[in-house]
């Protein structure tokens, strides 16, 4: 999608996406070898009563839901970062987790060929209990020149 195709509340659904044991403790014993993530003995005694998936992983797989949605494609030029993340319930081993992604704002750049969108990510389980909300932007080039508003100026 170009810029211009992106509208603010504009709204997109997610594949669901299961998070198997081996792919919780891979990510972790790679990226985030904390005993939570990986020590089944520990973390049977820890706060969550078991292993748990790092909340790297998480905010992972559900960039990875969207991009494979298809929405970004070519148009993307990168990102700026992310101005919230915030884990908000466990992840285990078997959870489903489906992800709203909602358009928040949306700021030509003063090059006119691009402009930032920033995109509002729910993540819940298939509990309902929601696990991750997460909130960034990207930098998404323009299919035709569009010109910065007076109050970017």
């Amino acid at each position: 999608m170009y810029y211009e195709e992106f509208e603010i509340g504009q709204q997109f659904v997610l594949e669901p996406r299961t998070m198997p044991a081996e792919e919780i403790e891979q990510f972790a014993r790679r990226y985030d070898p904390q005993w939570l993530h990986i020590d089944p003995g520990s973390a049977e005694q820890g706060p969550f009563h078991g292993i748990i998936a790092s909340g790297f992983h998480t905010v992972s797989a559900v960039w990875g839901q969207w991009i494979e949605s298809g929405h970004l494609g070519r148009q993307s030029v990168g990102g700026t970062g992310l101005s919230s993340l915030r884990w908000l319930h466990p992840v285990r081993a078997g959870d489903v987790l489906r992800t709203t992604a909602e358009v928040v704002s949306k700021v030509p750049s003063a090059r006119g060929s691009r402009g930032a969108v920033t995109i509002r990510f729910e993540t819940v389980n298939q509990e309902g209990k929601l696990v991750m909300t997460c909130e960034g932007t990207g930098l998404i080039q323009a299919r035709n020149s569009v010109a910065p508003s007076a109050a970017d100026a």
